[in-house]
């Protein structure tokens, strides 16, 4: 049979299969429930190293105009190092995740960052304006070894 113009068909209903359905919802449910149950528990949260560090330093990072990094120990205001242009990336970087957070808190540059070996092995950045500590061990060895050369350098080392 032929309907009329200007009648279009009726729509068909559209009919979906539950047990996908019920399988994409049971995973959403348990979704959150895990990350609600980590966030409750604070697995996964960083863990302060315990007892005192077996090296710190408190350094500066300043930018130079040719894009290098001028390192100056916080205490002494001597230079460490310079960080020439295009070089020491996994530095850079982690310089520029701290400084996009100070400016989310509204701090200026040019504060000091406290770099850290504990007893267990950790090292750590931690800015002391924002709160933030960064454990460097989960970034791998050669990533780690970049921060741990500053914090052994002598001022005046290149």
């Amino acid at each position: 049979m032929h309907q009329p113009a200007g009648h279009p068909h009726p729509p068909r209903p559209v009919y979906l299969a539950r047990r996908p359905l019920l399988g994409v919802g049971l995973l959403v449910l348990l979704v959150v429930l895990g990350t609600a149950a980590a966030r409750l528990t604070g697995m996964g949260a960083p863990v302060l190293p315990a007892g005192a560090p077996l090296a710190a330093r408190s350094l500066v990072f300043l930018d130079l105009a040719d894009g290098g990094v001028l390192v100056r120990d916080a205490d002494s205001q001597a230079e460490v190092t310079r960080l020439e242009p295009g070089s020491n990336n996994f530095i850079r970087g982690t310089l520029r995740a701290l400084a996009r957070e100070r400016r989310q808190h509204e701090i200026g540059p040019g504060a000091a960052v406290r770099l850290a070996a504990w007893p267990d092995g950790q090292l750590t950045l931690s800015d002391p304006l924002t709160g933030r500590m960064l454990g460097l061990d989960a970034f791998g060895s050669t990533n780690r070894e970049s921060f741990a050369r500053l914090l052994m350098l002598r001022e005046g080392a290149r």
